[in-house]
């Protein structure tokens, strides 16, 4: 068993001693390298880069809101249990539809105090008249007939006081207050609930938010960088996740001159018409703003572009037939970026061979040679 092991080992030895006699090592290197590159250009691809017009075009992110100028907030105006809600968020109610009924004492105290008037108000008009009927036979002075004509003014007064409060509230005939939609629109918030107990000294939210989705805003974030480009009342043009094939056309109505120091953005907003309803608040949106004429740029895939220490390069493949597999790497400037297609202002001339897969597999192996 030993003699076998000896035997082989004696082999393996004199093979290995034989192959380095035949090959130098720079030669052995040399062939390594070529196998290897074989190996790596196996599972690349190439394409040709292109001479293409850019649009010089600025894509913001942004997301589709409310118009603030057209959001009805309503808010509970005694305390009470709440009844009487049937609709719920994202309804659709008309300007003075019933939303819920506060059951309330305070509802109650006004109602009597308005009881209360309209009889200091009969009482008050027979003493004037009573009054007026003694003066006649010289019994009642003008005086006396003028603080009669005073109470009377006050109890009305104070009947068209009660009256208006009662209806700034909504307060019923009965002991309760009536909550109705103060616009036409879409409710997108409820915080109240049917059998619950309303306290008026914690009445901070609104009990319901409707909002007129006729227009709505289209609120963007822009780069630091891209400031300059933006201007109040230019036309611009959103796309949607739910709509590819729709442009919905709006205008800059505002730039916020303050920055987020958080996301390092500052915030556009963008006023769009939307009759049909078909844009939602919450939807994401990108604002597509024209910022200069069209200009040609060399165009390869974006799976050609490697990032190396904040450069930008290519692989390119060079056209000489003596030297087969032969690369080497392009440090690029890109100016533009569309989908899937990089622009390219700086570095790359169209016509050039550029590797488009498993382009970082031979950018390291150059590195390394």
């Amino acid at each position: 068993m030993n003699k076998i092991i000896y035997n082989v080992a004696w082999l393996i030895l004199t093979t290995y001693t034989i192959n380095s006699c035949q090959h130098s090592p720079l030669e052995q290197n040399k062939n390594e390298k070529e196998q290897i590159a074989d190996s790596i250009t196996k599972i690349l691809s190439t394409s040709l880069a292109q001479n293409a017009l850019v649009s010089n075009e600025l894509i913001l992110n942004g997301n589709i809101t409310c118009d603030e100028s057209k959001i009805g907030k309503v808010f509970i105006p005694c305390s009470g249990k709440i009844s009487d809600i049937q609709l719920q968020i994202g309804d659709y109610v008309s300007q003075g539809k019933q939303l819920a009924i506060v059951h309330s004492a305070e509802a109650a105290e006004y109602n009597k105090q308005l009881h209360e008037t309209d009889a200091e108000i009969r009482l008050a008009q027979r003493e004037l008249q009573m009054k007026l009927d003694l003066q006649r036979s010289g019994m009642s002075t003008n005086k006396e007939i003028e603080e009669a004509r005073e109470r009377l003014k006050v109890a009305k007064a104070e009947k068209i006081r009660l009256r208006s409060v009662a209806n700034i509230n909504n307060f019923g005939q009965l002991s309760h207050a009536v909550l109705t939609a103060p616009i036409s629109g879409y409710i997108i918030t409820k915080n109240i609930y049917n059998n619950s107990y309303f306290d008026y000294t914690n009445n901070d939210e609104p009990a319901f938010e409707i909002a007129n989705l006729d227009d709505v805003w289209v609120i963007g974030n822009v780069y630091e960088s891209d400031i300059a480009k933006i201007h109040q009342g230019e036309r611009v043009y959103i796309t949607t996740l739910s709509y590819p094939n729709e442009k919905f056309t709006g205008t800059i109505q505002r730039v916020y001159s303050i920055m987020d120091t958080v996301s390092k953005t500052m915030k556009v907003r963008i006023l769009l018409h939307n009759p049909k309803g078909m844009l939602k608040p919450g939807m994401f949106a990108n604002i597509h703003i024209q910022t200069g004429n069209n200009v040609s740029r060399t165009s390869v895939p974006e799976k050609a572009i490697v990032f190396e220490n904040g450069h930008q390069y290519v692989v390119v493949q060079d056209n000489d037939k003596k030297q087969k597999n032969h690369y080497h790497k392009q440090e690029v400037k890109i100016d533009h970026q569309s989908n899937d297609i990089v622009y390219i202002s700086q570095g790359l001339k169209p016509g050039k061979k550029v590797v488009c897969k498993n382009a970082l597999l031979i950018f390291n192996a150059l590195n390394n040679q």
